[in-house]
């Protein structure tokens, strides 16, 4: 028996209808042209169908199983249409939707935390020329103060454009 491959994908959208939220693109941040996506996959032979994050939620959730399925993130200032937007991933990929990419990689889109755990996994310390150490909290920082060389860059777990990063040139910078 040979596996048939469904050439059936949906194209999550945002709530302005927009694939992508690309600061420099015009209109602003309205991402890519979906017209010119769906000609790409048409070009290969797929068929597709564009939905709001929002439509997906009255379906079924029997419906999703099997169904290919792409996204785009958001960055949005608060990060709140992307919370939903992970959320809703996150539901359709329980549902056993195909979700492209894995919901592991929307969750590392702005979220310095996990996206330091994924390059890890990705890409062993033994291979990398970074050095980084994750805290979940001061008192977990105040461990290692000793054995911080200086100067170091701080970035918060949240945040997108350089948003919740600094540097500290020495022990006081990086308490305050």
């Amino acid at each position: 028996m040979t596996n048939r491959i469904d050439k059936n994908i949906i194209i999550l959208v945002d709530y302005r209808g927009f694939f992508g939220s690309k600061y420099n693109a015009l209109p602003y941040r309205s991402g890519m042209d979906i017209n010119s996506l769906r000609k790409a996959f048409a070009y290969r032979g797929w068929k597709t169908t564009a939905l709001h994050f929002s439509d997906c939620i009255e379906q079924d959730p029997k419906d999703w199983n099997g169904i290919n399925v792409i996204y785009t993130s958001s960055e949005d200032y608060d990060l709140y249409y992307k919370s939903f937007i992970e959320d809703v991933v996150s539901y359709l990929e329980s549902c056993g939707a195909n979700i492209i990419p894995r919901y592991c990689y929307l969750r590392a889109n702005n979220n310095k935390v996990f996206m330091e755990l994924i390059r890890r996994k990705l890409f062993p310390i033994s291979y990398s020329i970074l050095s980084s150490r994750i805290y979940g909290s001061y008192e977990e920082l105040e461990v290692d103060l000793k054995a911080i060389q200086y100067p170091i860059v701080l970035k918060s777990s949240e945040g997108a454009m350089s948003r919740g990063v600094s540097l500290a040139a020495n022990k006081s910078e990086l308490v305050k």
